[in-house]
């Protein structure tokens, strides 16, 4: 299928509305072109995750020289700068008639993580403070919120949470912690329970947690469902004061989102051989 030459102003409203929906993709600029090419160094290019893609910088066997390049930079996230002689068929098996050479950028583009935060507090205000810290877009949504406690959200939805859910979208890339103080766990959940969020958390001990799951399954809510929430919450580090707690929980996001696995990086074992070169 031949993809449409989008201008750049429309490739960058393409940008937009995959970042909204909350994909990643690769965007490939042509950064330097030398000779006669199918494009110039305006083109570009947004390949998904899938392998389809938006636009084009020349079709042919240049692209899927790109979208082959890209499989990498999905895997590392590192910037790549591929080179390809249009009249050389080393690096594709393939060759192309024009001739010249380009260089094409291919940078992965990520949505700015959001964290959605349903409660008002002092556990909720530890965690939109560290989330913020660390790089996160805050949304708080509580009966009680006043945005003067929390300085670092750019959003407060002073609502319940089943109202305050339905006036911001939720993307696939936000993540959701509910520390309602227990009072409003159920109506939290059943909010966010059906949203696109990558995460959901509760806090709550475990006794807690399950009284929750079984009133909402009692109302429909299916098993498999509401064990992929994350409760609960936190990484097991000891936490005993919010801010401890928030720590912990934000910590576990990270984990997922990067694919760690949340044991310690302490050395276990030394080396004989590392010894015997002290």
């Amino acid at each position: 299928m031949i993809q449409p030459a989008y201008t750049t102003s429309e490739i960058y409203h393409k940008v937009a509305e995959l970042l909204e929906d909350g994909k990643r993709f690769v965007l490939a600029s042509v950064i330097r072109v030398a000779g006669s090419t199918p494009r110039g160094t305006s083109a570009k290019m947004v390949i998904l995750e899938d392998g389809s893609s938006i636009g084009t910088i020349g079709g042919g066997c240049l692209e899927t020289y790109v979208l082959h390049e890209s499989k990498k930079v999905f895997d590392d996230g590192m910037l790549r700068i591929i080179e390809a002689d249009l009249g050389d068929d080393s690096w594709s098996g393939l060759g192309m008639a024009c001739g010249g050479k380009v260089e094409i950028a291919l940078e992965l583009v990520e949505p700015n993580p959001r964290l959605i935060v349903l409660g008002a507090g002092h556990l909720a205000k530890a965690v939109a403070k560290v989330g913020r810290f660390v790089g996160m877009r805050v949304v708080v949504i509580d009966p009680f919120a006043k945005p003067e406690d929390f300085p670092e959200a750019e959003t407060v939805i002073p609502e319940g949470y089943e109202e305050g859910v339905t006036k911001i979208p939720i993307y696939a890339y936000d993540s959701v912690v509910i520390c309602t103080r227990h009072q409003g766990d159920e109506a939290a959940l059943k909010a966010v329970i059906n949203s696109k969020a990558k995460y959901i958390g509760m806090v709550g001990s475990a006794n807690r947690v399950q009284l929750v799951f079984k009133e909402l399954m009692k109302q429909g809510y299916p098993a498999e469902k509401l064990l992929k929430v994350h409760a609960p919450i936190g990484l097991e580090i000891g936490a005993e004061t919010p801010e401890e707690i928030a720590i912990s929980i934000i910590a576990e996001l990270i984990m997922k989102r990067r694919g760690g696995t949340g044991a310690p990086k302490k050395i276990s074992k030394i080396e004989q051989t590392v010894l015997e070169k002290v």
